[in-house]
């Protein structure tokens, strides 16, 4: 017990390097990680108000657009797929999805996952660059 104690000690005074392995660690057992306020505020506000322009909803207040959104989602007349698949292409054309993989705390996450030798494509994946391949556009 006493060994036990001064493990968990240890471990929640631990370095940085050690809170890296710790996140691995509990990635590696459960299969995935929390990140709190990951993507900023702005972002997400800039983002929601992307997505209101392009279903032209026009209220007045955010509660209300945001009820109005709620209310298209819930009386879909269209799969899910097809409604999230022109927001999705929205916002990738925006640049808005890019500019949540590049937020610095997922950002960090990822490479500290995955390693820096990362590419993004805009068909919902994420690319390893080949070791034979000079450039990520070249893994086709």
């Amino acid at each position: 017990m006493k060994k036990l104690i001064i493990i968990l000690y240890h471990l929640r005074s631990c370095s940085k390097y050690s809170k890296k392995l710790l996140m691995k660690k509990s990635f590696s057992e459960t299969g995935y990680i929390i990140l709190r306020n990951a993507i900023s505020k702005s972002l997400i506000k800039n983002i929601q108000s992307e997505i209101y322009n392009l279903l032209e909803i026009k209220e007045n207040t955010q509660n209300k657009k945001y009820f109005k959104f709620c209310n298209l989602v819930n009386n879909l007349k269209i799969s899910e797929f097809d409604f999230i698949k022109p927001i999705d292409a929205y916002l990738l054309y925006k640049g808005l999805m890019e500019k949540i993989l590049l937020e610095k705390k997922l950002y960090n996450s990822i490479v500290n996952l995955l390693g820096k030798d990362l590419a993004f494509d805009n068909d919902y994946s994420i690319t390893l660059n080949l070791p034979n391949k000079d450039s990520p556009k070249k893994n086709l």
